[in-house]
């Protein structure tokens, strides 16, 4: 014997819920992981670009 209509309605209800629940959540964690990338790309081209003007400052001061 299977479950009554109601215990079935709320149980697909549940997890209609709980996979609306989970969808935000990853579009919010790959929002996030977007926003750290672009962070470490900026980040990165800033230190590339520093050393970059330190070697030019030492090559030419000799």
């Amino acid at each position: 014997r299977g479950l009554g209509r109601s215990a079935a309605a709320d149980f697909s209800g549940a997890l209609d819920a709980s996979m609306a629940n989970m969808d935000e959540e990853l579009t919010r964690n790959m929002a996030a992981l977007a926003d750290t990338q672009l962070r470490y790309e900026a980040t990165a081209r800033l230190l590339q670009k520093s050393y970059s003007d330190l070697r030019t400052a030492i090559r030419d001061r000799g």
